[in-house]
């Protein structure tokens, strides 16, 4: 299976600060997720707020990463980082995080951080992969950073009662950047 989880990413501190910054983050609506082997759109689900390399969270999460997956930054480069916030019930989509005719497809990561304070198992919140006809729940454990491949079907469950917020980075090999158009 093309995952992989490490818990305790970050120090206590700098989770703390990433999780204020999550609450105190300009958002917007509208993003959308392609259907898997299709044009068709998803209906906008959640709120982004995209992050640029002189952010906090990106620092503190991009100088883990190099340490933590030392690998991504051989012949791969960050070509996104971003903040989802999903409201309380809000029912996202199955999807990978780019169609099947991409050039990235079969070599792109994301790699999802997870901010959330601790809740209670009923509160929901895991991501869900679809893998060989199965479904693979990953609770979205504070301070927790699962690593995934590109082509991996996905989505974000919701909390019952709480804003669920996950902070998406995503690789692709440095010779895919210089021909693609993002």
């Amino acid at each position: 299976m093309d995952i992989e989880i490490v818990d305790n990413f970050l120090s206590e501190c700098e989770a703390e600060k990433v999780l204020e910054e999550c609450y105190s983050a300009n958002y917007f609506y509208g993003e959308t997720d392609s259907e898997l082997n299709s044009e068709k759109k998803f209906p906008p689900t959640g709120m982004v707020s995209h992050l640029d390399p002189d952010d906090y969270i990106f620092k503190v999460i991009n100088e883990k990463i190099q340490i933590k997956f030392p690998s991504l930054y051989c012949g791969k480069v960050n070509i996104r980082s971003y903040i989802n916030c999903y409201s309380p019930r809000e029912v996202s989509y199955f999807h990978t995080d780019c169609d099947s005719s991409s050039e990235w497809y079969d070599s792109g990561y994301t790699l999802l951080y997870y901010p959330n304070k601790k809740l209670d198992i009923n509160e929901g919140g895991e991501t869900q992969f679809y893998i060989d006809d199965k479904i693979i729940g990953i609770p979205p454990t504070h301070n927790r950073i699962v690593k995934f491949k590109v082509p991996i079907l996905h989505r974000a469950t919701p909390f019952q009662n709480h804003h669920r917020f996950s902070i998406a980075f995503k690789f692709i090999s440095r010779f895919q950047k210089d021909n693609i158009a993002l």
